[in-house]
């Protein structure tokens, strides 16, 4: 939305004076470049520096129309995940609950793609997360793990955590793309998901 503001900044709406008419009107190349900006900065997920840098580069090129730019902080309610782990064996790992998933332990066999009664995984790759998570409860899996296949700099897993769907009864969690390639070498074993 604040790319279409930006590359408006320049339109004219009939009956509204525009400080700015003598500038030249949107085109398709300032949609993309003012897109491509934002998107340079990588993911800009609330309150990390992603965020804070693609607000910058919107502010600036607000400002450079020649509008006055302000920042107004405000704060809402945020879901944080608790603590999480799967069990594969003896070995547990830290996972992160997709929001809002039920609370509890879920035991079943590992399976891609998932299938009745096991923990299914699922790649970023495939499908949309929401896509994903519907073919799991619609196949009635006990559990929902999305692996995260991208990686951020230095190699570090960039685990998206969001919501999925209000009131579902199937638990779900993110795991980067490193812990994904370990739980694929255990497929077909049982494991344990906690949340």
């Amino acid at each position: 939305m604040l790319l279409l503001a930006l590359a408006a900044c320049t339109a004219e709406s009939p009956g509204i004076a525009s400080p700015q008419a003598d500038l030249p009107a949107i085109d398709r190349e300032r949609v993309l470049d003012h897109t491509a900006a934002v998107l340079s900065v990588g993911p800009r997920l609330v309150a990390t520096p992603g965020e804070e840098a693609a607000a910058e580069i919107i502010a600036a090129r607000l400002a450079d129309t020649g509008l006055e730019v302000r920042d107004h902080w405000f704060t809402f309610d945020a879901w944080r995940p608790g603590t999480a782990t799967i069990t594969v064996g003896t070995e547990v790992r830290p996972v992160r609950a997709l929001s809002p998933t039920p609370l509890g332990a879920i035991d079943g066999p590992l399976a891609e793609p998932g299938a009745a009664g096991t923990v299914g995984v699922y790649s970023s790759w495939d499908a949309s997360r929401a896509e994903q998570f519907l073919t799991a409860l619609f196949e009635d899996c006990s559990a929902f793990v999305r692996v995260t296949e991208w990686t951020g700099p230095d190699d570090e897993d960039l685990v998206e955590v969001g919501h999925t769907l209000e009131g579902s009864s199937l638990p779900g969690i993110a795991i980067g793309a490193g812990d994904g390639a370990w739980l694929r070498e255990h497929l077909g074993e049982p494991v344990r998901l906690d949340v």
